[in-house]
């Protein structure tokens, strides 16, 4: 299939859908594209289309992202400020650790 007809197929929109609705039934996704190194941009790509879908379908609700390598982790858990953080840094904290424990089970 050449790069035209993937573009045309509707798999990254299909793809965003689906993890959308995860995202909302779990507070917290993490995904990256098992197809290769030559396809971080397609994951960068869906990344950008699934914060760019929340941001103007549900403007209302916080969102944390962020990525280590090829791996993206997007919550919009609600997280509380602590005495030794504010919320952003614990929801950093929490996408971090999830990362660690994806990749620990990939391997």
């Amino acid at each position: 299939m050449s790069n035209e007809q993937n573009r045309r197929s509707g798999r990254s929109t299909r793809q965003a859908d689906e993890l959308i609705q995860e995202l909302f039934a779990k507070e917290t996704i993490i995904f990256q594209d098992h197809a290769g190194k030559e396809y971080n941009m397609a994951t960068k790509m869906l990344a950008n289309k699934i914060v760019s879908r929340i941001k103007l379908e549900h403007p209302h609700v916080k969102m944390w992202i962020i990525r280590s390598g090829d791996v993206y982790a997007i919550s919009i858990k609600h997280f509380e400020a602590t005495a030794d953080n504010d919320a952003d840094v614990e929801a950093h904290l929490y996408l971090n650790e999830a990362i660690g424990i994806y990749n620990l089970t990939k391997k």
